[in-house]
């Protein structure tokens, strides 16, 4: 039994809309959490003891 059926006639729905937004969210979240940990780290590298290729 094969049906098809084509994503670009899909209805766009409420569930979509809370995927996007899921997904917009989260990449915020991540884009802030890496850019406090960046700024933290480079504030904390002499203090460390810390260059760019010893603690790697």
């Amino acid at each position: 039994m094969e049906t098809h059926m084509s994503y670009k006639s899909a209805p766009f729905m409420t569930i979509h809309k809370k995927v996007f937004i899921c997904m917009l969210l989260g990449q915020m979240a991540c884009s802030y959490a890496l850019g406090i940990a960046g700024t933290a780290l480079t504030q904390a590298s002499e203090p460390l003891g810390l260059n760019s290729f010893g603690w790697v």
